[in-house]
Parts: structure tokens; C-alpha cells; sequence
């Protein structure tokens, strides 16, 4: 049926759309190697991989302690009936008096 459509088999074989490599023996090598950093450039990327913002993981630890019990809290608020609607519905209950 889909061949009909087609006008033949579905073909699987598709062109890469990603550039093919050349050979290794094409590719050209530096002469020499990409110049080392000097210390104040090492010092720098140093600073600046190595702060740790603690405070912003304390923030979220406190949430998390803190976020719970809150939860649990207004849920129970919120499924909690009013008295006035638990008065009215025990007098629904109880049998008239005779």
C-alpha cells in the first residue's frame, strides 16, 4: 500500500547531515603547543571555579525543614469543616424527639 504511494519500498538509507571527518593522516597538527597560562590567569579561573554559594543551599535546606510541616498544616486547614457546618450536620443525624 505504501509503495504505491511512494512508488516503491520505503528506502532506510539516508545522507548523513553531519560533515564526515577527513582521514587522520589529513588532519594538521600544531607545531607547537597552545601557550601555558600564566599564574594570574590561573589564579583567576581558580577564584572563580571555586566559590561555593553555601548560602543559597542553606536557604533551600531551611525551606525544605521548614515547607513541610507549613504544608501539612494548611492542608488540614483547608479540609477541615467550619463548627457551624459540623453542628448543623450532627442535628441532621440525630433523631427528632418524641
Amino acid at each position: 500500500m505504501i509503495e504505491d504511494i511512494l512508488g516503491g519500498p520505503p528506502s532506510m538509507i539516508r545522507e548523513a547531515d553531519v560533515p564526515v571527518l577527513p582521514p587522520v593522516g589529513q588532519i594538521r597538527v600544531p607545531e607547537q603547543p597552545p601557550a601555558l597560562m600564566d599564574p594570574q590567569q590561573i589564579r583567576a579561573v581558580d577564584a572563580l571555579f571555586s566559590k561555593h554559594d553555601e548560602s543559597s543551599m542553606a536557604a533551600g535546606l531551611m525551606g525544605l525543614a521548614l515547607g513541610g510541616p507549613a504544608l501539612i498544616d494548611m492542608m488540614a486547614e483547608q479540609f477541615r469543616q467550619p463548627a457551624e457546618e459540623e453542628e448543623i450536620r450532627a442535628k441532621k443525624k440525630e433523631p427528632p424527639p418524641q
